[in-house]
């Protein structure tokens, strides 16, 4: 997966942020998770809006997005909200509930998880998280979600 993050709107720390950050996520046919049937194979997009707030203790995040997947797999609606709460400086822990679901929103699938985000540097953050389906019509449930990723500050 690959994805570029862009702030458009900035009110300052106590203001508004909305951001995009478009990804592409490859999923070769002959790639490991689409032969063994732990994803479909092809080339998805996803387009969100982000909009963040910075508030007395906490800072919450609201995104909403669209999926583009290849044909015959089925576009979808992706939303979630994030609250985030720094313990320290430098380290914040998060819980979000996360909800995707199909363009007709017959079949839809909620996730639960906590997470992190420590500063290792300037220039570098850590992300981690980890959690669970509550519910899942699009596909079969997941009782362990993780995610690992490290973001770079241009």
């Amino acid at each position: 997966m690959a994805g570029v993050k862009w702030r458009f709107y900035d009110a300052g720390l106590d203001g508004w942020q909305i951001s995009t950050y478009p990804q592409v996520q490859f999923n070769y046919q002959n790639a490991g998770s689409p032969r063994r049937g732990l994803a479909a194979a092809g080339t998805s997009v996803l387009l969100p809006l982000e909009f963040a707030k910075s508030c007395p203790g906490f800072d919450i995040n609201f995104d909403l997005g669209r999926w583009l997947r290849p044909a015959g797999q089925g576009d979808t609606w992706s939303a979630g909200i994030v609250v985030g709460h720094e313990i320290r400086k430098g380290l914040e822990v998060m819980a979000e509930l996360h909800g995707e679901g199909s363009t007709d929103f017959g079949r839809n699938e909620s996730i639960f998880n906590f997470g992190l985000r420590w500063d290792m540097s300037a220039r570098y953050t850590l992300l981690a998280a980890a959690g669970r389906d509550l519910h899942d019509g699009l596909g079969a449930t997941n009782t362990l979600l993780t995610y690992l990723a490290i973001q770079l500050h241009m």
